[in-house]
């Protein structure tokens, strides 16, 4: 619930808000049970910051994870 909050904050522009609560999500040791969301947030929300080589780094992350379609 918390990676929708940041996403939907990114989209509407809020981009300190949603960087807020994105550093809270990934400060909870539970973090890396979402770790391709994780980075998937954290990859929108630095490029949308202008921090272009931490979005590469992080999507790149979400590429090199196997994705796996459900039917």
């Amino acid at each position: 619930a918390a990676l929708t909050l940041v996403q939907l904050l990114e989209r509407i522009n809020r981009l300190p808000e949603a960087r807020h609560v994105l550093d809270r999500v990934a400060a909870d040791p539970r973090a890396h049970d979402v770790a391709v969301d994780l980075a998937l947030a954290e990859g929108t929300l630095a490029q949308r910051e202008g921090r272009h080589a931490d979005a590469v780094r992080h999507l790149g992350v979400v590429l090199g994870h196997r994705l796996e379609f459900h039917d």
